[in-house]
């Protein structure tokens, strides 16, 4: 990750990488290449908020989180990253990354291990892999650079009629984002677009 420099005004965790060689202990349902990884840039934002890697310890309740929205990936997947829009990265067995954003019903299936998406596919496709020129549209719009603990989502989900636009993102809490859509996708999934979601519950 070469090219990519960490923000150190945005509020994360951690503002400058580990030492390699210490990595911390893989929680239980986290794939141990992504301990490794998490433990040197973990709970880092980089290239003025554009991508961020989750802390650690916060990946079993990601997990948790992508499951409820496509309850498929359970005990499957280990999420690792999020971009400027919410859109979060998850490792699935080895050797593909997955991308779930709260604005569409299918996920992106992106060929590469969690070393390869770092060190070749941000680097050579940054807009196809973190939609880097739609967030330079929004930063010239006047958007705000999120920090963080927050993220450029949707106001209106694309599979509820929104539109892919500047017009239809908003700031908005991370956390509150995906506790409030993921049931939403899940019930969206189950009666198909165009069916009564109804209403959902969402715990505490």
């Amino acid at each position: 990750m070469q090219r990519y420099k960490p923000d150190t005004s945005l509020g994360a965790p951690r503002t400058q990488a580990a030492k390699a060689g210490s990595p911390q202990d893989a929680p239980a349902g986290v794939d141990v290449t992504v301990a490794e990884v998490l433990s040197q840039i973990g709970g880092m934002s980089f290239n003025n908020g554009l991508y961020r890697t989750h802390r650690l310890e916060d990946v079993p309740a990601w997990n948790k989180t992508i499951a409820t929205a496509w309850n498929e990936t359970a005990g499957k997947v280990t999420v690792f990253a999020y971009d400027w829009g919410g859109a979060q990265y998850a490792l699935y067995k080895q050797d593909t990354v997955f991308q779930f954003s709260a604005g569409d019903l299918e996920f992106v299936n992106i060929p590469a291990d969690v070393a390869s998406f770092h060190n070749e596919i941000l680097m050579e496709h940054p807009s196809e892999a973190a939609a880097a020129e739609f967030y330079k549209a929004w930063l010239e719009s006047g958007g705000a650079v999120p920090r963080y603990d927050t993220c450029i989502g949707y106001q209106k989900p694309l599979f509820l009629g929104g539109t892919d636009w500047i017009e239809n993102l908003e700031l908005i809490d991370l956390d509150v984002y995906w506790t409030v859509t993921a049931p939403i996708i899940a019930r969206a999934r189950k009666v198909g677009v165009g069916g009564k979601i109804g209403k959902i519950e969402i715990g505490e």
